[in-house]
């Protein structure tokens, strides 16, 4: 008996059929993972959106445009991506945009889950790990494919997953440029390319872009460090300097309009920062991550500290800058999850240099440590109670810095009771109802304009928040430029953004020009008197407003200044 068990098991687990069972398993994993694609349905994030307006006006030939008035416009901050789209829209036309966006996430995140492992594979050294794709597959995949942060951001039909990927075939191209002397000018030629796409793909990737590689070379490299240094960041300058002068010529702006907004005091009144609490994104970054962490500390030693710090030291410098920004929209760890490949090619890269060179030698001190350590970690990541206490620590210190602006302007309403709130996203889905039937050239102010946008080419948009206004982006609000306009509608924005609604209200011009009705589609809503559409206009949000709001009379609840005596 105990011969036959052991020759099965030789026979079972035999090269040949050892990959052939890992593949079978793999090719399980990804059709899984395509099941799950198809169970998300179309995306609910309603930034994605944006990337098919900006796609469709490319295709309809108004170039890189916010409005299809043609005028050039850097507001998708992921160049790369919006590219992507574009492909993937002419590809796809019979596809639906939220559908199109999702299958474009989770195709990206796919490629970068398996060109992780490809990573780990090929620059593995132990007779353990060293040519064992399949299998770091199976794991890696099976891994991912269960991990709820990455279920949401696979779905989100955003760049996340080509940052992830990005920053993957950075990885994979600098460590063959260092450990690979033989083909130096291919690896120098793949590491700045690859550097490029991923500042392409998010423009704070650039962290990743500068530090990674020049570790990598200080730590990791074996001679020729300084000519390394130099014919890279001479290279990739010289590619950042083009790429700056082209931006500049084409949009009058090198860096994505979300940039200049938040530094021209949009965030001013922002009551919204708590909601965005990066505290508590990096305690999900870091349940998600958990295991490559205990694997990193595991595995940590003098022979692998040059591996630790060089692919850690970026990731430490990039999350801390993310302190130093509202991550807004940062759902599930969003601004951090690009940083997942560094710490899983780390675990296993310095996991294989100890099995490459294993000594039983350590002392039992240095054990208890590492012990204690990983315990610590695991300890620390895993209780809610812990990331609960630092997180609304972090918000209250956020929300009592913040100004709240109140209108000094009031106003009364022949209805007794406000409307109710429907909820941001029945309310997107209504205000791009009205839009996709308001006459061609309509002008419409908002803030919440992602799936509207995409929903509603035949309007022009007025970025109320300036991520994608020049004007807006450079000089911030101003209540006057707004009304200047004419916008033939305003739905308010967010209420977070309590400076902008106040000089709103308080504007005496504003109610001499628009009927106001407060609280409709749950932000407000204003239409201009003197429209030439007007009866159109309001004919369609009446259309929409019994849908919502059943009994109850748009005209009670157009509000009338008080005026003070």
């Amino acid at each position: 008996m105990f011969t036959t068990r052991n020759t099965f098991s030789d026979f079972l687990f035999s090269g040949k059929w050892r990959n052939t069972l890992l593949f079978v398993l793999l090719s399980a994993l990804i059709i899984y993972h395509i099941s799950l694609v198809k169970l998300a349905g179309p995306t609910k994030f309603d930034d994605a959106y944006m990337f098919i307006r900006y796609a469709d006006n490319f295709l309809n030939g108004h170039g890189v445009a916010w409005n299809p008035d043609g005028v050039q416009t850097y507001g998708a901050t992921s160049i790369l991506y919006l590219a992507l789209v574009v492909v993937a829209r002419t590809v796809f036309q019979s596809m639906s945009s939220g559908g199109l966006l999702t299958l474009l996430s989770a195709g990206l995140g796919l490629l970068a889950i398996l060109m992780i492992a490809y990573t780990c594979s090929w620059y593995a050294e132990s007779k353990l790990l060293k040519n064992s794709f399949l299998w770091v597959a199976v794991i890696l995949t099976a891994f991912f494919v269960i991990a709820p942060v990455y279920l949401f951001h696979m779905a989100s039909g955003m760049d996340t997953t080509l940052s992830l990927l990005c920053n993957t075939l950075l990885i994979f191209a600098t460590l063959g440029w260092v450990y690979n002397g033989g083909k130096y000018k291919l690896f120098l030629a793949l590491t700045v390319s690859a550097g490029y796409l991923a500042f392409l793909a998010r423009p704070d990737n650039l962290l990743y872009v500068f530090f990674f590689p020049l570790l990598a070379i200080l730590l990791l490299a074996g001679d020729d460090k300084k000519q390394r240094i130099i014919h890279f960041f001479g290279w990739l300058f010289a590619i950042l300097t083009f790429d700056t002068l082209i931006k500049f010529a084409i949009f009058r702006d090198p860096l994505p309009l979300p940039f200049y907004a938040k530094s021209s005091g949009y965030y001013e009144g922002y009551m919204g920062t708590g909601t965005w609490n990066p505290i508590e994104y990096l305690f999900e970054f870091g349940t998600f991550a958990l295991p490559f962490l205990v694997v990193i500390i595991f595995s940590f030693t003098t022979k692998t500290a040059k591996l630790f710090a060089a692919f850690t030291a970026p990731v430490i410098l990039t999350f801390a800058y993310y302190f130093t920004v509202i991550q807004i929209m940062g759902f599930e760890a969003r601004y951090y999850f690009p940083a997942a490949p560094y710490l899983i090619v780390a675990s296993f890269l310095m996991l294989d240099r100890q099995l490459a060179s294993y000594s039983s030698e350590e002392s039992p001190s240095n054990k208890l440590i590492r012990l204690a350590v990983i315990l610590l970690f695991v300890s620390l990541l895993s209780k809610s109670t812990l990331k609960m206490i630092a997180g609304n620590t972090y918000k209250n210190m956020l929300v009592s810095s913040a100004t709240r602006y109140s209108p000094s302007t009031q106003y009364i309403t022949p209805a007794a009771k406000e409307l109710p709130e429907r909820g941001t996203w029945p309310m997107v889905l209504a205000v791009a109802k009205i839009s996709k039937s308001l006459p061609q050239g309509t002008t419409f102010a908002q803030s919440e304009y992602g799936f509207v946008g995409a929903e509603a080419p035949n309007i022009q948009i007025i970025d109320i928040v300036g991520l994608h206004d020049p004007y807006f982006a450079h000089n911030g609000f101003s209540v006057d430029e707004f009304l200047k306009r004419k916008p033939d509608l305003i739905w308010f924005p967010h209420y977070d953004y309590t400076k902008i609604i106040t000089e709103i209200i308080d504007s005496q011009e504003f109610w001499e020009q628009y009927d106001y009705y407060p609280g409709a589609f749950d932000f407000g809503l204003a239409i201009r008197k003197d429209s030439l559409n007007h009866q159109v206009i309001d004919e369609t949000i009446n259309k929409v407003w019994r849908e919502i709001y059943e009994t109850r009379k748009m005209k009670d609840y157009l509000a009338t200044p008080i005026v003070s005596q």
